[in-house]
């Protein structure tokens, strides 16, 4: 959530078009449950029915929230490793290999940004960001794959 610690997202802000809303961290909702013992399984669980009733997601966001709910629950399935010598049996959930999911994502996640630092070229470089007007983002954010596309592209014609 870009902070670092819980306790400094109780309550979100959630900007809109010509006004502001408070709403209440899922976290506080669930009875205080310390930073440890809390999983995005669990906010997910407990607050996303009403918050895909709120705001409309994509698809991508919405199967993403599904498997990671399903994540590592039985839903998905299971497997089952017995020991030839002692036939220990050991049961375990199938995770949802979501790309976005933290719970089971989280060493290719780390990989990933190992390799892209090692691509890195150790010279001086400029950070430049592009903007979107207000009035065009709920556009873009139902069509986000070609806009986005699209933004990029004329980015780098500008830039070069």
């Amino acid at each position: 959530m870009g902070h670092k610690s819980l306790d400094s997202t109780t309550i979100y802000v959630h900007l809109t078009i010509g006004k502001t809303m408070t709403v209440v961290s899922p976290l506080d909702k669930m009875g205080g449950l310390n930073c440890g013992e809390v999983y995005i399984q669990q906010i997910f669980d407990f607050s996303f029915n009403d918050y895909a009733v709120q705001f409309q997601l994509s698809k991508e966001q919405e199967k993403t929230a599904i498997f990671i709910m399903a994540c590592k629950s039985g839903d998905l399935g299971y497997s089952v490793n017995v020991c030839d010598k002692c036939y220990h049996t050991d049961v375990r959930n199938n995770s949802c290999r979501n790309r976005n999911c933290p719970c089971c994502q989280a060493v290719q996640k780390e990989r990933w940004i190992d390799a892209r630092k090692a691509e890195v070229i150790d010279a001086p470089y400029f950070h430049v960001v592009f903007t979107i007007p207000a009035e065009l983002r709920p556009l873009v954010y139902t069509n986000q794959k070609l806009l986005y596309s699209l933004l990029h592209d004329c980015s780098s014609k500008t830039l070069l």
